[in-house]
């Protein structure tokens, strides 16, 4: 049972670190993709649309994953995981800023809830984030595993 929660921990870190970071190629010019889109406005609630990842996900790992973030320069990530049968829940706060149209989201403090327990840590990580198509695509890389997570407003 331990190493089932250590392996789902451990997905489950892989999963919300790393979901951001792939590159995109574009014909336009900066100048024309630029017009094309409205200057971000990163504060709301979201929800997780799709996700990609450069680890291998096991069969049957469910995610389901929302952001708030605030007007004044803070969110809160919470992403619960469901695996052969086992729900993990994260919640990761911190503060986050924005530069030329990229948001940089910086978490101070996790919350990981297993099975009736709770665990805190004051970890620093973080992530970017930008609008596209007036959806949140936030990019997570951690050690060599990327992530790339679109969310829709709500």
């Amino acid at each position: 049972m331990k190493k089932a929660i250590v392996i789902i921990t451990a997905l489950a870190l892989v999963f919300a670190l790393c979901a951001c970071g792939g590159s995109e190629s574009s014909s336009a010019s900066p100048d024309e993709a630029s017009a094309t889109e409205a200057k971000p406005f990163f504060p709301g609630k979201w929800v997780m649309e799709t996700s990609e990842s450069t680890a291998s996900i096991p069969e049957g790992f469910e995610a389901e994953v929302t952001m708030e973030i605030t007007d004044i320069q803070s969110f809160t990530y919470t992403e619960k995981d469901i695996y052969e049968g086992v729900a993990t829940e994260f919640v990761r706060t911190g503060t986050y800023y924005e530069k030329d149209g990229i948001a940089v989201f910086t978490y101070t403090h996790t919350t990981a809830y297993q099975q009736g327990g709770t665990a805190d840590s004051d970890e620093l990580g973080s992530f970017t984030g930008k609008i596209k198509d007036k959806k949140l695509v936030i990019s997570i890389i951690n050690s060599d595993v990327t992530s790339t997570l679109t969310f829709h407003r709500t």
